[in-house]
């Protein structure tokens, strides 16, 4: 939460008198673009903005990029559709650039909506930020030094440039003053090398579009960021990955169980990924009920209590996926339950175990002995070695038994996958 309130501060730093001048809106036209939504506590940065200039510009419009709680929110910032029907005098973008798949090509974007004359505000995290209390952040493609930012607009006069402190974001205030478009200049001067979080590299971003084992397999990850799903590349960064063990699935008849509904966006993602599937989501909450259509059936059910999970067992899933309260007995009592209903080559896929790796910024979900993600490296474990678990704990049994029966474990971000032998 402090590094949500530095981020608001810093912007209410360069939005003031002293650093934009109100002429460059006052009575004029001006776009917001961006939403805030990742940090740590959502602070919508853009109804704060609407609030601060009502009644001092003519007209105000806002683009907001992904949010999974704003169903009409956008994407990447490189993807956002932005007003066709004016130009704009100022335009401040609050944030999007980490995670845009080609960086110039929202600074085109953004260049093509701004009248000559008009002022871009640009805030970005900075390279050596230090890592932000927000898993979600480890899936930027791109930092930037404020210079950087200025790089993106060939030919733009540069009226500010500055540094957050503590030193996290940085920011620049720039002039449209040049008749050339910014894509002309990036195709007479090339694309600026930027910093590419990724490999910690200076790339251009032309030449890092194919990189990456898992940048080809984007299918299920642009239905995600249309569904408003938080386990888009946008949001946990889930999907790309997801995508190499669900795609042998996708035209198949089968059943998939996902404990936890909330919002209902992964019962339309998976819905939309998988065209002949029946999907089941549980949750505690008997208003998820409204989630219910053709092919996707809601269960209200306490995934705390091993009688309700030990039901779940007769809907006799092929992939299940526990994305419900992430607390540490309740996602191994699901596998613990749920597990041997799988079929052979079935998949248990446990997101979220941040809760369990990151309980600095995460307290309140270690009520139980043994974290969730140690549990799962135990399974792995036994699955390697085919050795039984040591009888060190009072789960060894079905630590061994689940071990066994697995053929493959794999360990990314925030989430493990198990395929059943």
């Amino acid at each position: 939460m402090e590094k949500a309130v530095q981020y608001r501060d810093f912007l209410q730093q360069v939005i003031s008198e002293h650093f934009l001048d109100s002429s460059v809106y006052e009575g004029k036209n001006i776009l917001f673009v961006g939403d805030g939504d990742s940090l740590v506590e959502r602070i919508d940065l853009l109804q704060s903005l609407q609030q601060t200039f009502t009644g001092r510009v003519k007209h105000m419009d806002m683009v907001r990029l992904f949010n999974p709680v704003h169903k009409d929110s956008q994407g990447r910032l490189d993807e956002a559709e932005f007003p066709s029907d004016m130009l704009f005098d100022a335009i401040i973008v609050l944030d999007g650039w980490e995670k845009a798949w080609n960086p110039c090509r929202a600074a085109e974007k953004i260049d093509a909506a701004l009248c000559p004359g008009g002022v871009v505000v640009l805030i970005a995290r900075i390279p050596d930020d230090g890592l932000m209390p927000n898993v979600c952040l480890y899936q930027d493609r791109w930092r930037y030094e404020p210079e950087d930012l200025c790089h993106l607009f060939p030919g733009y006069e540069v009226k500010y440039t500055m540094t957050s402190n503590p030193s996290f974001l940085g920011g620049c205030i720039l002039q449209k003053n040049s008749h050339k478009s910014v894509a002309d200049c990036f195709v007479e001067q090339g694309e600026p090398a930027l910093l590419y979080y990724v490999t910690g590299k200076r790339e251009r971003p032309k030449a890092v579009m194919e990189q990456g084992y898992f940048l080809s397999g984007r299918g299920l990850d642009d239905i995600g960021i249309r569904c408003h799903t938080d386990k888009c590349s946008l949001s946990n960064g889930y999907l790309d990955k997801y995508e190499m063990f669900l795609r042998p699935f996708q035209q198949k008849a089968f059943r998939l169980l996902e404990l936890g509904v909330f919002t209902g966006c992964s019962m339309q993602l998976w819905k939309e990924y998988f065209s002949r599937a029946e999907i089941y989501g549980v949750d505690i909450n008997p208003e998820c009920r409204q989630f219910e259509q053709e092919r996707v059936h809601i269960l209200t059910a306490d995934l705390g209590n091993a009688s309700a999970l030990r039901i779940l067992r007769d809907i006799h899933p092929s992939i299940i996926i526990d994305d419900a309260s992430h607390l540490w007995s309740h996602q191994i009592m699901a596998m613990c339950e749920l597990y041997s209903s799988l079929p052979s080559g079935g998949i248990y896929i446990m997101e979220d175990l941040a809760t369990s790796l990151n309980t600095y910024m995460l307290p309140g979900y270690s009520d139980y002995p043994m974290d969730a993600y140690t549990f799962c490296e135990r399974v792995a474990r036994v699955t390697a070695s085919r050795c039984p678990c040591p009888s060190d704990t009072s789960l060894a049994s079905i630590i061994t038994e689940i071990g066994m029966s697995t053929e493959l474990v794999s360990i990314l971000m925030g989430s493990c996958i198990f395929i059943k032998r």
